[in-house]
């Protein structure tokens, strides 16, 4: 089971260990790739 994370509580410079989606099928950032102010 994935674990679902809040968007608001994803903020800039943040990495994860697993692949982050939006959705069951679109990927927001890759495993270990910090998530920029763009994606959000």
């Amino acid at each position: 089971m994935k674990k679902r994370i809040a968007l608001d509580q994803i903020q800039p410079g943040s990495r994860y260990t697993e692949d982050v989606y939006i959705d069951e099928k679109n990927l927001l950032v890759p495993a270990n790739i910090s998530v920029k102010q763009k994606d959000l």
